[in-house]
């Protein structure tokens, strides 16, 4: 979450002074979800989150996997990022 939340401070808003980015953990068919969004610039075009060269990013999709997760990229006014987290 931490790797997320500050990969949107630090990227999400381009020249923007301010946005917002909501973190969520909720419950799906009894296994934790997690997902981290912001309002700013979203993903640039071609994005693709498996091969990323983002430090941040590659650590949060690792530690995801340790947690029997996969970590999800999309589009969606801003960017969003979120996992299902089973081994929680």
């Amino acid at each position: 979450m931490t790797e997320l939340v500050f990969n949107a401070l630090e990227h999400g808003f381009g020249e923007r002074a301010g946005g917002q980015v909501r973190v969520e953990l909720a419950t799906r068919d009894g296994v934790p979800c997690l997902t981290v969004r912001d309002d700013g610039i979203g993903l640039q075009p071609g994005f693709d989150l498996d091969n990323t060269r983002s430090m941040g990013l590659q650590l949060a999709q690792s530690l995801a996997r340790q947690l029997g997760g996969q970590l999800r990229a999309r589009h969606d006014a801003g960017a969003e990022f979120s996992t299902a987290l089973p081994r929680l």
